[in-house]
C-alpha cells in the first residue's frame, strides 16, 4: 500500500475520532477506535496496513490523544459474602487433642 494512501486513512481515522472523544475516558476512546470491527479494523483490515500506520504521525497524535484523557470513575465493588463458602465442620470428643501428662506426675 502506498504510503500516501496511508497517511490519509490515518488522517482520516484521526479527525473522524477527535469528533468522537470528547467526554469520554482513554478506555472508552481507546475502545472505540481499537476495537473488533472498529474504524481501525476496518481502515486497516491486513497487518502490513497496520505496521505502516504505526510509522505515521497521526497514530502518535491518535495515541498521544488517548494518553491525555481522564481515567474513569472507580465503582465501588459490591460487598463479599465470604461466609457463604464456610462449610461447617464439628469437632467431635474423639479429635480433641489429648493432655500431654507430665514426667514428674506420671511417677518415673
Amino acid at each position: 500500500m502506498p504510503k500516501s494512501a496511508v497517511s490519509e486513512k490515518a488522517q482520516a481515522l484521526l479527525t473522524q475520532q477527535l469528533v468522537q472523544m470528547r467526554g469520554l475516558t482513554w478506555v472508552d476512546a481507546n475502545n472505540t477506535i481499537y476495537s473488533p470491527g472498529g474504524p481501525f479494523a476496518r481502515l486497516f483490515p491486513t497487518k502490513a496496513e497496520r505496521v505502516a500506520f504505526e510509522k505515521t504521525k497521526e497514530s502518535q497524535q491518535i495515541d498521544n490523544l488517548i494518553c491525555s484523557l481522564p481515567e474513569p470513575p472507580v465503582r465501588p465493588r459490591p460487598p463479599e459474602d465470604w461466609t457463604k463458602f464456610m462449610i461447617p465442620v464439628r469437632k467431635s470428643a474423639k479429635r480433641r487433642p489429648r493432655q500431654r501428662v507430665s514426667s514428674a506426675a506420671s511417677g518415673s
